[in-house]
């Protein structure tokens, strides 16, 4: 069994035991099948969506949504708000330790010119389609740093980013004047980021909060998953009381 299918099995007996929907949304190169997980699917007043595994090198995220869905019962989740997961939207990458989709492309660089789209895309995009996202978080690892950065957009709603670094201040010193993409971190967030990026195309489909955490990858694969975790949950408060 490859590293993504048994990724996959683990993850699919978590949903089955919190009775949660676990959806086949397409096939990537035959071989790698894509999915998504649905939480309060019926009857939700407000949507939010996580994904990650983008980049399939990036493991702390897809390790982070297994943890989530085995923790879910310690979260108070109201019946009006709807999650949307896409625990790896690489799966290709991920079973070969790839930033690349099987095609050698960069998905996260895709998904803002249709005439770009790839398979992957494609099915993500898809897959929300008629979703009316309220908060949407794409979960990332920065291989090559030992700090933490987000990318955001909205400037109305830089005040919500700045407690999200303030939090994540306590597992991770913060990303400070690092100039990336033509544009300089303001005290750990890149603000009004435009790379054709997931969360970039969710912005531009009029999300409200539309963020990409990176997470320093030269540090504990047990303290990423914690600082997602504790990301994940305001977010879930933020949006439930919102």
């Amino acid at each position: 069994m490859n590293e993504y299918l048994h990724y996959i099995s683990k993850l699919k007996i978590a949903c089955s035991k919190k009775n949660l929907d676990f959806l086949k949304i397409g096939n990537v190169n035959k071989n790698y099948p894509l999915y998504k997980i649905v939480i309060n699917g019926y009857n939700a007043r407000k949507t939010i969506c996580f994904s990650s595994g983008i980049h399939g090198h990036e493991k702390s995220g897809p390790l982070t949504i297994l943890q989530f869905i085995n923790n879910l019962n310690r979260y108070d989740l109201p019946l009006y708000l709807k999650i949307i997961i896409f625990p790896v939207a690489n799966p290709y990458g991920f079973n070969t330790n790839s930033r690349y989709n099987y095609q050698k492309k960069d998905l996260n660089r895709c998904f803002c010119n249709p005439q770009k789209l790839l398979t992957e895309n494609k099915y993500l995009l898809k897959s929300l389609y008629n979703e009316k996202i309220f908060f949407f978080h794409a979960l990332h690892d920065d291989c090559d740093e030992k700090y933490f950065y987000l990318y955001a957009y909205n400037k109305n709603n830089e005040a919500i980013y700045r407690k999200i670094v303030n939090k994540v201040s306590q597992f991770f010193p913060i990303r400070h004047m690092k100039k990336m993409y033509g544009k300089v971190a303001s005290q750990g967030i890149f603000m009004d980021h435009e790379d054709g990026s997931f969360e970039h195309k969710m912005y531009l489909e009029h999300t409200p909060y539309s963020i990409c955490t990176e997470i320093p990858g030269k540090t504990k694969t047990d303290l990423k998953i914690r600082c997602n975790l504790d990301i994940i949950d305001f977010i879930i408060r933020f949006s439930s009381n919102r």
